[in-house]
């Protein structure tokens, strides 16, 4: 077959090559998400041992024509039948790549709505009215502390035994903080 038509001889066994490697790709992808003993597990499997068996038998009636025939026809046409390969394993991938693409796009979105939201009956946290009441007192109060300490500080100054007591805190308190 290789003398008479060496074209189609190569072009078929570089298609079973393609046809090997893509069942190949397709029962590894299986692998993930079946059992080996779910039926189209082992329906793929059977393909590619009978895919590879027509490999077999094809590269034996290769190897039986290329000893008969050894005029140096044989390093073009292990190329021709690598490039064949590659062009159908292309053609291939490019067609499962397509049905993967109009798959994913049929499916459409992922997600799905388990329950609509809605709004709140009645308002939550925080209340607005009450940070502001609290902060206003909290002001206040801390304003007030602040007059008074003030006023009391003005005080003692006018005193001298305070004024010196005041000057001895002052004088510790900046030692402390390695101010002074």
């Amino acid at each position: 077959m290789l003398k008479s038509n060496p074209a189609s001889a190569v072009a078929g066994v570089a298609a079973l090559k393609a046809q090997i490697t893509a069942q190949e790709v397709k029962v590894g992808a299986m692998r993930g998400y079946l059992a080996e003993t779910a039926p189209d597990f082992k329906q793929a499997l059977n393909e590619l041992a009978n895919l590879r068996a027509q490999l077999d038998k094809q590269a034996n009636q290769d190897k039986q024509d290329a000893t008969s025939d050894k005029a140096g026809q044989g390093d073009y046409i292990s190329r021709y039948r690598d490039f064949k390969y590659h062009e159908t394993l292309f053609e291939l991938f490019a067609r499962q790549y397509e049905l993967a693409r109009v798959d994913e796009a049929r499916e459409g979105a992922v997600i799905q709505v388990l329950d609509a939201a809605q709004p709140p009956e009645r308002k939550s946290k925080p209340k607005k009215a009450q940070v502001a009441i609290i902060a206003t007192l909290a002001t206040g109060f801390a304003l007030l502390l602040f007059v008074f300490i003030r006023q009391a500080l003005r005080n003692a100054g006018g005193d001298q035994e305070t004024a010196g007591k005041l000057a001895q805190i002052k004088h510790s308190w900046r030692r402390a903080l390695g101010r002074a």
